[in-house]
Parts: C-alpha cells; sequence; structure tokens
C-alpha cells in the first residue's frame, strides 16, 4: 500500500491523519507551520502553479 501524505496537521488534517494512521495506513505529514519553506514534488511548471495559486481543478469538471 502506498503512503498517503498531508500537509498541514491543523483542525482538520491533524485528525484525519490521525484516523488513517489508527486504521493502519502509512501517512507521511508535514506542518507547514514549522518551516520556511515548503517543496511539492509535482509533474510539471504548469501543475504547480495550479497548486499553487489553488487553481488545481481536482478532478472536477467546470462545467
Amino acid at each position: 500500500m502506498a503512503a498517503i501524505g498531508f500537509v498541514g496537521l491543523a483542525n482538520m488534517g491533524c485528525p484525519m491523519a490521525s484516523r488513517l494512521l489508527r486504521a493502519g495506513n502509512d501517512v507521511i505529514a508535514f506542518d507547514t507551520d514549522r518551516a520556511g519553506t515548503v517543496s511539492a514534488c509535482l509533474p510539471s511548471p504548469a501543475v504547480s502553479l495550479e497548486v499553487a495559486t489553488g487553481t488545481a481543478s481536482r478532478g472536477i469538471d467546470p462545467q
């Protein structure tokens, strides 16, 4: 099974990651409050821009 990644462990992320861990999943977590820089490994500059600006469609057809 692949690990599940979380960026941000605040009000929503921490409970969600905790539930996944209790269910037996491997979780890799990173809390941005403690970081001066956040790095994301994404497939292209276009996808990186979508994620950084919040314009990624997340698989939902906007029409």
